[in-house]
């Protein structure tokens, strides 16, 4: 196997596993990302659903425009935002059986029509040019191997104009020490992410791959909430997790994969509460 065969088949084993633990979380709105507990926002799901709308502000969208998300999950941005919107809606991501569940997902809420997933990895993004006029990442871009290379297929996949919006995991500006390093590569290791960027390194990233009217806002402090959520929920899973054999973690997946469920959400949250990692919003416009 090549170095990206390797790592998205990590992506796709760790996310199979996962999936129930995920949607445990989401709280109905099979959201899999950090909510944003902006002023009014009283519970977990209200959080993710403010997130959703973060990510699509300042897009014009009505029921004659496309959005492409990536790295869909089981579909819960997508088919909200069908049914918000009323636009056409195309989703991918690289774990098949995931499909399956968005599709049944789009028929619960009304939206098939407006809704097309499809298998397909994100580092090898293809689509017709000028296609789509927003393209959106929650919590995805990490997971692209090459950074300059996927913004340059989200580029021409926009129409002219056309908007690229992504809310993603960050790290602080400036040098880390040991102990952040290592948290850092734990919380990579975990989620089987690539490397976090830090805003600054993102946005020059973003203007390199031909983008205008680029923007980034830091949601760290209205994320809080949640990361502290979560690690409530590390705690419980970790206390299950300590009472079986080390042979049964080994060799179950599905326990495998929740020991590393919990060690990224740990050490992920932890950053967050103590600096190291930062939340970010980064908004951007094809040219034309």
């Amino acid at each position: 196997m090549t170095a990206r065969a390797d790592a998205v088949d990590d992506v796709i084993r760790y996310y199979g596993h996962v999936t129930d633990n995920y949607n445990a979380y989401a709280d109905g709105t099979f959201g899999w990302h950090y909510g944003i507990w902006d002023p009014g926002v009283r519970s977990n799901a209200e959080a993710l659903l403010t997130s959703n709308r973060r990510l699509i502000r300042g897009a014009r969208l009505d029921e004659g425009a496309r959005a492409l998300d990536v790295g869909c999950g089981v579909g819960g941005f997508a088919t909200w935002l069908a049914r918000e919107r009323g636009c056409q809606v195309e989703a991918i991501t690289v774990v098949p059986h995931h499909v399956d569940a968005a599709r049944e997902l789009a028929l619960e809420r009304g939206v098939a029509a407006r809704c097309r997933f499809r298998v397909m990895d994100m580092n090898a993004l293809v689509s017709p040019p000028g296609r789509f006029d927003l393209v959106v990442n929650q919590e995805t871009v990490m997971y692209a191997l090459d950074k300059r290379d996927y913004l340059a297929r989200v580029r021409r996949a926009l129409v002219p104009g056309g908007r690229w919006h992504a809310i993603d995991m960050s790290i602080r500006t400036g040098s880390l020490s040991g102990a952040e390093r290592r948290m850092h590569e734990l919380a990579c290791r975990s989620w089987a992410m690539t490397p976090l960027l830090s805003p600054p390194a993102a946005i020059r990233l973003i203007r390199g791959a031909g983008f205008e009217d680029v923007s980034v806002e830091d949601v760290t402090e209205r994320t809080l909430p949640s990361a502290r959520r979560i690690l409530e929920y590390c705690d419980v899973a970790e206390r299950h997790l300590s009472a079986l054999p080390e042979v049964k973690l080994r060799a179950v997946p599905e326990l495998a994969a929740l020991r590393r469920h919990v060690a990224g959400g740990r050490a992920y949250s932890l950053g967050l509460l103590q600096g190291v990692f930062r939340h970010t919003c980064y908004y951007a416009r094809a040219p034309g």
